[in-house]
């Protein structure tokens, strides 16, 4: 009990010292997910998946936890994304998220991670490369 206490006070100091993901780093792990679940769509309908852009992010609460064994953050709020070209676009406003974003181990880069399931009743991750903003 106390070594576990131990353990989540570690990984909070952790987290506080690396800092939280930017605004900008939450609209590119945004824009991730949005693509991932596009192109997945796309699969599924056989048609080619619309280009999309995330315009705008308002972050509400950010919390930190430990996702495997790295530091990293549940993001919470909305963003507003345009599908199409500028003459036909399609503009969705106040769009709510939750996303995971972990930072990775040098803390030069971030990974989208999202839920894939659960073994033996731990929660087991997928992560993604989130380009350099």
């Amino acid at each position: 009990m106390l070594r576990g206490l131990l353990v989540v006070l570690l990984s909070l100091l952790l987290t506080a010292c690396m800092g939280q993901p930017g605004r900008d780093v939450v609209r590119a792990g945004l824009q991730v997910q949005l693509e991932q679940t596009q192109q997945e769509l796309g699969r599924q309908l056989r048609l080619e998946p619309p280009r999309v852009k995330v315009t705008r992010v308002r972050v509400a609460a950010v919390s930190p936890l430990t996702i495997g064994d790295r530091p990293s953050f549940r993001v919470e709020g909305d963003y507003d994304w345009r599908q199409g070209r500028a003459e036909q676009a399609t503009l969705s406003a106040q769009v709510p998220f939750e996303i995971y974003l972990q930072r990775q181990v040098q803390a030069r880069t971030w990974r989208l991670a999202r839920p894939a399931g659960e073994t033996e009743g731990q929660q087991r991750w997928r992560t993604f490369y989130i380009p350099p903003v």
